[in-house]
């Protein structure tokens, strides 16, 4: 994907970085840590490292002294970290800290569903004593931070070296601080999207070593199924008590998005028919689209209800 948008801005002469709105000429490169696999201070040290090897220019220009290795903590997202916009040209997929896990190359506002649920969901300052299910879950950015928010409300109410238990809540002493293991049930009913859910858990979420202080906290369960079709009934899900349900959008709001470049390029060389008209298809394509994705969204939260 990235590699086509290389071409795309080159072909169509934009500057690096841009879609040609000025709006995304400074866009940052956001990044979340993931506690799961690593700290904060280590992450940053790395990235550090990267920006000074890789000091921003603008637009082709010279290095601006102000985007050299600045790195900062977001206000509102724990544990996400925000670059200065020329580290998207070497901070991407094929780096180490992304392919190990250690961090996850994730914009700020896909961030803020599971936080959002974890703030309103959290009992005296615990995300514990229950299970929860992430309803479209592929390809599992937002489930493994729901996995590390967890994981780190929990670590931080029983104190780093407070055991964690396995046994059912109800069986926990009133003054006790140990704290139930939970469950995210993460559904996804695409085969070719599970399989990226499977292999994007094994690496975020490390809970098949049942010595590790993950596997002690909290565990993903990827299902593959709809999760419409899920009963509220199954007793495998009596212990959910929240639900993370961020369907995919029109995606008509992203600013500075690489697929959506070459989505309106292919869609304004197809905008006229072999006669020179203009061609209504793609228009009624994109009605279409929208009006499937109303009616999943509306399906989807009743029957979260």
């Amino acid at each position: 994907l990235r590699k086509g948008a290389d071409e795309y801005i080159a072909k169509h002469g934009l500057p690096s970085g841009t879609d040609g709105d000025d709006r995304g000429v400074n866009f940052p490169r956001y990044v979340r840590v993931n506690v799961l696999r690593s700290n904060t201070e280590d992450v940053i040290k790395l990235l550090d490292e990267g920006c000074s090897a890789n000091p921003g220019k603008t637009n082709g220009g010279p290095v601006e002294e102000s985007s050299k290795s600045i790195i900062y903590a977001d206000a509102h997202v724990p544990d996400l970290l925000v670059l200065p916009p020329s580290a998207s040209s070497w901070l991407h997929q094929s780096h180490e800290a992304v392919k190990s896990g250690k961090i996850i190359l994730q914009d700020k506002s896909s961030c803020f569903s599971a936080l959002v649920m974890a703030r309103g969901h959290s009992n005296d300052g615990a995300l514990a004593d229950c299970d929860y299910i992430d309803a479209c879950s592929a390809p599992g950015n937002k489930t493994s931070h729901l996995a590390a928010l967890i994981h780190a409300s929990i670590r931080q109410h029983c104190g780093q070296d407070e055991k964690v238990n396995r046994i059912s809540p109800k069986k926990k002493k009133k003054n006790s601080k140990n704290i139930s293991k939970s469950t995210i049930f993460a559904f996804e009913r695409s085969s070719t999207r599970f399989k990226i859910l499977q292999n994007r858990m094994d690496l975020l979420c490390p809970t098949g070593d049942k010595n590790s202080t993950t596997a002690a906290t909290v565990s993903v369960e990827p299902t593959h199924g709809d999760f419409l079709k899920c009963s509220p009934t199954d007793p495998k899900y009596a212990n959910v008590r929240a639900i993370l349900l961020d369907p995919s959008c029109s995606g008509s709001g992203i600013v500075n998005s690489p697929d959506r470049w070459m989505e309106d390029a292919n869609n304004s060389e197809s905008a006229t028919d072999d006669d020179g008209g203009k061609n209504n298809n793609i228009s009624e394509e994109k009605k279409k689209r929208i009006q499937s994705l109303s009616n999943f969204h509306l399906l989807a939260l009743k029957h979260a209800m």
